[in-house]
């Protein structure tokens, strides 16, 4: 059995961690054996729990296995940029209503 230790790092992008895994084992030569490892690495090494725990759920290729893993890492990004995306929205709504009302309170007491 092969002794690979490289884990996916907290951050690091899983297209890098996959390339490197491919990498370390290119090198031992399980040509046959070569999926079937890349597939157990994956999913003893990969930093999220919640995919890790998705990949053993159910059978999959490693070809849908790393699209699925890519595919989760894309909508946690995209799920990022949409929080930030509506937090500076609120931001934008409250100054304007508060600018607003500053504008109207200065004209209330204007004689």
């Amino acid at each position: 059995m092969i002794n690979v230790t490289r884990k996916q790092a907290a951050g690091e992008p899983f297209e890098k961690f996959y390339a490197d895994l491919q990498n370390l084992i290119k090198t031992c030569e399980f040509n046959d054996q070569r999926d079937k490892l890349m597939k157990m690495q994956i999913i003893m090494r990969v930093s999220s729990k919640e995919i890790q725990e998705n990949l053993l759920r159910e059978e999959r290729s490693l070809n849908k296995m790393v699209d699925h893993c890519m595919a989760v890492e894309l909508a946690e990004k995209n799920m990022q940029v949409i929080a930030t995306e509506s937090q500076n929205q609120d931001l934008h709504v409250v100054r304007k209503a508060e600018t607003s009302k500053s504008n109207y309170d200065k004209k209330k007491f204007k004689c």
